[in-house]
């Protein structure tokens, strides 16, 4: 049994959000006209007015773009605190908490997302690919970054059937059939958080940017897990 809240202050911001969004993107995106941008354009804009997507230094916003660990680890520490702490806090204020960390990982002490590593690694959100790297390069499959998105909403990982081969396991890259890859898709598709994703979307493949915002759009919207006594009008997964 889980007791669940909403995540108040990100489901007000973006209810916030989508009413402005249909008039003009906080940010304009100089392919915003691209079909990979339109598919996705909503989330992208309601995340980009929130500060929690950026777009690239040229202006464009790349939703056709592959993700990696290192982005990954920037927007989900920046939603989880944002969460945790009932307010979205500015990019620099977790970097200044996080930049002198402990690092265990030695591929990461010159990577600009060091913070959001440590964060994601302090809190339990993301582990390394070994004790001591992180890969943050590597790219991530879509029913990866679905993990991420469901540790975030507190899910635990030994509860639900996540363990094992781990999210971003070698043996399970890319292989639907493991179990863990398994529970996640059958636990995101019951939230509908692979809601908006367009036909032919493969969890198996590398996540696209667009695909990641429309995902964590959909994340939003949901409940913060907290293990315990089932409460009234929640769902018990």
């Amino acid at each position: 049994m889980k007791n669940l809240k909403k995540v108040l202050a990100l489901v007000l911001a973006v209810v916030m959000i989508m009413g402005v969004v249909t008039v003009a993107s906080a940010k304009t995106y100089k392919d915003a006209d691209a079909e990979a941008f339109k598919n996705y354009a909503d989330a992208i804009d309601a995340l980009s007015s929130l500060n929690i997507l950026d777009g690239f230094e040229d202006g464009e916003f790349k939703a056709d773009r592959t993700f990696n660990r290192a982005q990954a680890a920037k927007i989900v520490a920046i939603v989880h605190n944002a969460a945790t702490n009932g307010k979205i806090k500015g990019q620099d204020a977790i970097s200044a908490l996080y930049s002198n960390a402990q690092n265990p990982f030695v591929d990461c002490n010159t990577s600009w997302a060091l913070p959001y590593i440590n964060y994601c690694r302090i809190t339990g959100l993301a582990d390394g690919m070994t004790a001591t790297t992180y890969a943050p390069k590597r790219e991530l499959t879509g029913v990866q970054w679905l993990k991420l998105m469901l540790t975030t909403l507190n899910f635990d990982t030994a509860k639900e059937g996540y363990t094992g081969t781990g999210w971003d396991d070698q043996e399970a890259e890319g292989f639907v059939g493991s179990s863990w890859a398994v529970n996640v898709l059958s636990l995101a598709r019951k939230l509908d958080l692979i809601d908006g994703l367009a036909d032919g979307w493969k969890a198996i493949a590398p996540i696209k940017r667009g695909e990641a915002a429309q995902i964590l759009y959909n994340a939003l919207t949901k409940y913060l897990v907290e293990y315990g006594q089932l409460v009234k009008n929640n769902y018990d997964t």
